[in-house]
């Protein structure tokens, strides 16, 4: 009777180690699957962040041939030849992209981080110009945008435009 119980305690203990043999294989799985998850993240925001640049390439050449800096252009008023430039080649073809970028970001498709380093500065700009031209309340009705609620609407510089 003892054997058979020392038996079935070898063969339980057997049977614990396999399993956290098992477990521990799975967790390196899974840890796998996540790293692979993030590097796949990180390599779509720089095929986005190519893919923007190209996009805007020709629009970005019309606005080195303006003179005036974009500062500048935040002094003139709305109607004017110059910010309706600006406006022409540098907001406009922003919004698709802007919008398929809160898309994917909403998605979790692409590393928000990566992508705010880069495109502060751009992003920036096309609030101030939205804000400037329709309003606060036109520009977050018309951008649509749940970028502009996250932590990118609160870390750009012209937040204190969309939000008083």
């Amino acid at each position: 009777m003892s054997g058979l119980m020392i038996t079935s305690w070898i063969q339980a203990a057997s049977h614990l180690i396999v399993l956290f043999f098992i477990y521990w294989q799975l967790r390196q799985v899974r840890d796998q699957m996540s790293q692979n998850e993030e590097h796949s993240k990180f390599q779509r925001s720089w095929e986005f962040i190519r893919f923007y640049s190209e996009e805007l390439r020709e629009e970005n050449r019309c606005l080195t041939d303006l003179t005036e800096s974009f500062p500048e252009v935040m002094q003139v008023e709305v109607g004017t030849d110059l910010f309706q430039s600006y406006m022409r080649h540098f907001y406009l073809p922003r919004i698709s992209l802007f919008k398929l970028l809160d898309q994917l970001v909403s998605l979790q498709q692409l590393d928000e981080r990566v992508l705010f380093e880069y495109m502060e500065g751009d992003f920036n700009h096309f609030v101030q110009l939205g804000v400037r031209s329709k309003g606060a309340e036109g520009f977050k009705k018309s951008a649509g945008m749940k970028l502009l609620l996250s932590s990118w609407g609160s870390q750009i510089d012209a937040r204190e435009l969309l939000y008083g």
